[in-house]
Protein backbone atom coordinates (compact mmCIF):
# COMPACT_ATOMS: atom_id res chain seq x y z
CA UNK A 1 0.00 0.00 0.00
CA UNK A 2 1.55 3.68 -0.98
CA UNK A 3 1.43 6.41 1.93
CA UNK A 4 0.69 9.62 1.85
CA UNK A 5 3.59 12.34 0.95
CA UNK A 6 3.32 15.59 2.46
CA UNK A 7 6.07 18.14 1.77
CA UNK A 8 6.47 21.01 4.22
CA UNK A 9 6.44 24.28 2.99
CA UNK A 10 10.36 24.04 4.37
CA UNK A 11 11.17 21.25 2.58
CA UNK A 12 9.34 22.97 -0.58
CA UNK A 13 11.76 26.01 0.16
CA UNK A 14 14.94 23.84 0.40
CA UNK A 15 14.14 22.39 -2.47
CA UNK A 16 13.36 25.00 -4.91
CA UNK A 17 17.14 26.60 -3.65
CA UNK A 18 18.95 23.72 -4.38
CA UNK A 19 17.09 22.86 -7.75
CA UNK A 20 17.99 26.92 -8.47
CA UNK A 21 21.28 26.50 -7.17
CA UNK A 22 21.73 23.55 -9.59
CA UNK A 23 20.83 25.43 -12.14
CA UNK A 24 22.98 28.02 -11.79
CA UNK A 25 26.47 26.45 -11.15
CA UNK A 26 26.01 23.06 -13.52
CA UNK A 27 23.04 23.90 -15.75
CA UNK A 28 19.46 23.18 -16.72
CA UNK A 29 20.43 19.92 -17.32
CA UNK A 30 21.76 18.78 -13.92
CA UNK A 31 18.95 20.46 -12.41
CA UNK A 32 16.28 18.20 -14.05
CA UNK A 33 18.36 15.06 -12.98
CA UNK A 34 18.45 16.53 -9.48
CA UNK A 35 14.55 16.86 -9.80
CA UNK A 36 14.69 13.54 -10.98
CA UNK A 37 16.29 12.16 -8.30
CA UNK A 38 14.03 13.83 -5.48
CA UNK A 39 11.38 12.26 -7.62
CA UNK A 40 12.59 9.08 -7.41
CA UNK A 41 13.69 9.53 -3.51
CA UNK A 42 9.85 10.53 -2.64
CA UNK A 43 8.37 7.69 -4.48
CA UNK A 44 10.54 5.51 -2.49
CA UNK A 45 8.86 6.84 0.54
CA UNK A 46 5.95 6.76 -0.41
CA UNK A 47 6.34 2.79 -1.44
CA UNK A 48 7.96 1.80 2.44
CA UNK A 49 11.11 2.79 4.62
CA UNK A 50 13.60 2.95 1.38
CA UNK A 51 16.66 0.88 2.02
CA UNK A 52 19.11 2.95 4.01
CA UNK A 53 16.88 5.13 5.75
CA UNK A 54 18.26 6.26 9.48
CA UNK A 55 16.61 6.57 12.39
CA UNK A 56 17.86 10.04 13.96
CA UNK A 57 16.68 10.40 17.50
CA UNK A 58 19.00 12.91 17.86
CA UNK A 59 16.70 15.16 15.84
CA UNK A 60 13.32 14.66 17.43
CA UNK A 61 10.78 11.87 18.06
CA UNK A 62 10.04 9.56 14.65
CA UNK A 63 12.81 11.82 12.44
CA UNK A 64 14.66 9.77 10.41
CA UNK A 65 17.24 10.87 7.47
CA UNK A 66 17.71 9.26 3.90
CA UNK A 67 20.64 10.36 1.69
CA UNK A 68 20.27 10.71 -2.03
CA UNK A 69 23.10 8.76 -2.71
CA UNK A 70 21.36 5.64 -1.68
CA UNK A 71 18.47 6.30 -4.07
CA UNK A 72 18.96 4.34 -7.13
CA UNK A 73 18.63 6.39 -10.10
CA UNK A 74 17.92 4.28 -13.70
CA UNK A 75 19.48 5.58 -17.02
CA UNK A 76 22.85 6.14 -18.21
CA UNK A 77 25.83 7.83 -16.51
CA UNK A 78 24.63 11.00 -18.37
CA UNK A 79 21.01 10.89 -16.33
CA UNK A 80 22.31 10.36 -13.09
CA UNK A 81 23.74 12.64 -10.19
CA UNK A 82 27.41 11.58 -9.90
CA UNK A 83 27.47 12.57 -6.46
CA UNK A 84 24.56 13.35 -4.32
CA UNK A 85 25.78 15.80 -1.46
CA UNK A 86 21.92 15.79 0.00
CA UNK A 87 19.38 13.89 2.48
CA UNK A 88 15.63 14.11 3.22
CA UNK A 89 14.79 14.49 6.59
CA UNK A 90 11.13 13.43 7.15
CA UNK A 91 9.21 11.34 9.89
CA UNK A 92 7.04 8.05 8.29
CA UNK A 93 3.71 6.54 9.72
CA UNK A 94 1.89 3.35 8.17
CA UNK A 95 0.12 5.56 5.70
CA UNK A 96 1.79 8.80 5.71
CA UNK A 97 5.56 10.34 5.14
CA UNK A 98 5.90 14.03 5.76
CA UNK A 99 9.15 15.62 4.37
CA UNK A 100 10.79 17.93 6.77
CA UNK A 101 13.53 19.22 4.91
CA UNK A 102 15.99 18.76 1.93
CA UNK A 103 19.43 18.95 3.26
CA UNK A 104 22.98 19.36 2.69
CA UNK A 105 25.11 16.34 4.40
CA UNK A 106 27.43 18.66 5.84
CA UNK A 107 24.91 21.33 7.54
CA UNK A 108 24.26 20.59 11.28
CA UNK A 109 21.38 17.95 11.21
CA UNK A 110 20.17 19.61 14.56
CA UNK A 111 19.50 22.81 14.04
CA UNK A 112 17.81 22.18 11.16
CA UNK A 113 14.81 20.42 11.82
CA UNK A 114 11.86 22.12 12.55
CA UNK A 115 9.84 21.03 16.01
CA UNK A 116 7.15 18.85 15.76
CA UNK A 117 5.01 22.00 16.19
CA UNK A 118 6.17 23.34 13.35
CA UNK A 119 5.29 20.67 10.91
CA UNK A 120 1.79 23.01 8.73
Amino acid sequence: MSRTLRVTATAAADITEVLARSEGEFGPSASGRFARLIAVAFDQLRAGEPPGGLARKELGPGVRTFHLRLCPVGGGASDRIRTPRHLIAYRAEARSVVVLRLLHERMDLPRQIPPVEEET
